[in-house]
């Protein structure tokens, strides 16, 4: 099998791009990750970035934000901290305070894409540079 879907590229406007969706713990520390085509909307992979998931409260950003994502977290028993869309009519309250964790994502991207081959992803094969974003993940891990 080859091809942009077997390798997670999609045509954005920059270029290429792939996307890495990531769920951390309070330490900032990888629990799930999913690797998805740049030009794929963030709600594709949420469903099964949070399945299973027993934490209160997930913090996201504004990407993340659809109500079908809301109701299934709810579905789940979970609570969505997801700051509502500019444009939203009826935009959903959210904690600042919960929020604020959601740094520990990024913060958890910016150490994994210190490794270059993270950041400018050598490999084609959407299998091979999930495998060095997880080994970089474990890493980050090891160093906590």
């Amino acid at each position: 099998m080859q091809g942009p879907e077997f390798q997670c590229i999609g045509k954005t406007k920059g270029s290429a791009n792939t996307k890495i969706h990531a769920l951390v713990d309070n330490q900032g520390r990888s629990v799930r990750i999913l690797p998805g085509a740049g030009n794929r909307h963030d709600s594709i992979a949420a469903p099964e970035l949070v399945e299973g998931q027993t934490s209160r409260t997930i913090p996201a950003d504004k990407a993340y934000g659809s109500a079908i994502f809301r109701a299934l977290l709810e579905s789940h028993g979970l609570k969505a901290c997801i700051p509502p869309k500019a444009n939203e009519r009826n935009p959903p309250k959210y904690h600042k305070g919960h929020y604020r964790k959601r740094h520990h994502v990024e913060n958890f991207f910016q150490r994994i894409k210190e490794s270059r081959a993270i950041a400018t992803r050598y490999e084609k094969p959407a299998s091979r540079y999930l495998g060095l974003v997880k080994l970089a993940a474990i890493c980050d891990w090891l160093k906590k």
